[in-house]
């Protein structure tokens, strides 16, 4: 089984950092000012890679395909 989390870009730009339980210990989320984007790490500075969803996105640039 898979564990993962949700980290909002709109809530991180404000509050700039934020730790939350994940997977039985804490993890730190960062928000980056200059590359606009969210960085994940341990406690210790490690950092745990992630990704960010976008796929939301598709329909409002590709709205003229046809399925």
């Amino acid at each position: 089984m898979s564990v993962s989390h949700q980290f909002s870009h709109q809530e991180l730009e404000k509050v700039g950092t934020k730790v939350v339980d994940f997977n039985r210990r804490k993890i730190k989320a960062i928000w980056d000012k200059e590359l606009k984007t969210v960085f994940v790490e341990e406690l210790d500075g490690k950092p745990i890679p992630s990704s960010t969803a976008f796929a939301f996105v598709y329909p409002a640039f590709f709205e003229n395909l046809k399925r």
